[in-house]
């Protein structure tokens, strides 16, 4: 074959070996035009979840010798972090230049790895167009360098937009392909064209009507203030004089509080002082008769009175009456503490994936700095997950998996079940092979 085939000879093939060409799956597309064409493959559709999808069927179905970066892109990345990012996925612990393309790079450091490459960009409608272009370039010249780079990723129909713009710099490096029903799509297919301009008629319109009351209302306003209808000196006279009787009443009312107040402060200054009452006084009282009238007494006189008609002794002073304040030990109670008890979960080794002769796992994390882990370490409090090593380029590389599962269909039914932080991550399937050649190798 030709070192670059269009999307109209590999639909041709298609055509010529089956009846109809919707009849191949969308993985089967992606397979054929990885393996014959080995293009860049951009799978597009309007839903995020449907060529989401997509990209988790076609990792789990890699042979276990491929070397696989995946990721997510947000619209916050710029060039430098998503080349970071794939590289560091593929050859961790590494020296590179992120300022350099991705062909350059990748192919640099392949050549003392000679693992097949395979890349998937999810959200790939978020990437600058020169990375963009960097990814389908990378699939170009590997092939001509005879290496299997695989590059798919996975976006809206934005994506394809960009690259109807741009037909120049992406024309025969990538194919465009349906994620509903696998079908090859065109570079000027109606799903990438620009979207018309809004048409601002309506809303100029809008604009003058609005202008216009505006107008309006404020002529009205002006008129009403130059008849001074807004002034309280029009009021008619008749109202005024029904108001002087009510201030008249009102003033009355202040000179009487005056004058009680006066008289207030008067009495307070001819009363006599309040004479206080001794501790003898108290006495008589308690031990004579009660009839006898006292005058205010201090609390100390009052206790101090208490306690000689007890003993029976007489009252010839007031004696000092000492407290002293006996801290209680008993009403110092201990502090309960609530200690919030974290649900349980099993953690697996390397000898729990050596035991297990056939399965399949969701591979949920890889790295080499465990301070990496223990970031998101609070997410994983809730599930069983496993933790292998692995030897990768002379460093110790940790592996987080889930527990063993019997068939690959429960492993992507068990995906659907992790928390949401953890799905945001895109796990994907692995078999319990490809996990003892890692930890054997």
């Amino acid at each position: 074959m030709s070192a670059l085939v269009s999307p109209n000879e590999i639909n041709a093939k298609i055509t010529n070996q089956s009846s109809s060409v919707a009849a191949i799956s969308t993985n089967a597309r992606i397979d054929y035009i990885l393996r014959f064409s080995k293009q860049a493959v951009l799978v597009v559709d309007e839903l995020a979840s449907n060529y989401s999808h997509i990209g988790s069927l076609f990792l789990g179905d890699l042979p276990d010798d491929h070397n696989a970066a995946y990721l997510a892109v947000s619209a916050k990345f710029n060039e430098i972090q998503i080349r970071c990012r794939l590289i560091e996925q593929l050859f961790p612990g590494v020296l590179f230049d992120p300022e350099q393309p991705l062909a350059i790079s990748i192919l640099r450091l392949a050549k003392e790895n000679p693992q097949p490459i395979s890349i998937v960009i999810d959200h790939a409608h978020l990437l600058p167009l020169k990375i963009l272009h960097e990814l389908c370039y990378l699939a170009e010249v590997a092939k001509k360098a005879k290496k299997t780079i695989n590059v798919v990723m996975l976006a809206t129909f934005e994506a394809g937009r960009k690259i109807n713009v741009e037909k120049s710099l992406f024309k025969g490096k990538v194919a465009l392909v349906s994620a509903e029903n696998g079908q090859l799509l065109q570079f000027d297919n109606k799903l990438f064209k620009e979207k018309k301009s809004i048409n601002v008629s309506k809303y100029v319109k809008f604009f003058l009507i609005l202008v216009i009351l505006l107008a309006l209302v404020a002529t009205a306003f002006l008129e009403l203030k130059n008849r001074k209808l807004f002034s309280f000196s029009a009021l008619p006279q008749a109202k005024t004089n029904k108001i002087k009787p009510i201030e008249k009443q009102l003033n009355k009312a202040k000179n009487t509080r005056t004058i009680a107040s006066k008289i207030k402060i008067k009495a307070k200054v001819l009363a006599p002082a309040p004479i206080k009452a001794t501790a003898a006084d108290i006495f008589k009282v308690l031990t004579q008769s009660p009839s006898i009238a006292l005058p205010a007494a201090k609390p100390s006189d009052i206790l101090t009175a208490l306690y000689f008609t007890n003993t029976n002794a007489t009252v010839t002073e007031a004696p000092k009456v000492k407290t002293k304040l006996i801290k209680n030990k008993e009403t110092m109670l201990p502090v309960v503490v609530d200690k919030t008890q974290h649900s349980k979960h099993k953690i697996f080794n390397n000898d729990y994936y050596l035991q297990a002769s056939q399965g399949y796992v969701i591979q949920l994390m890889g790295f080499v700095d465990d301070s990496v882990f223990q970031q998101e370490k609070a997410n994983y409090q809730n599930i069983d997950y496993g933790i292998y090593t692995r030897m990768l380029n002379g460093q110790k590389f940790m592996v987080i998996t889930s527990k063993v599962y019997p068939s690959k269909s429960q492993a992507l039914a068990a995906i659907k079940l992790l928390p949401a932080e953890i799905r945001k991550q895109r796990p994907w399937i692995k078999s319990i092979a490809a996990i003892h050649h890692e930890i054997k190798n």
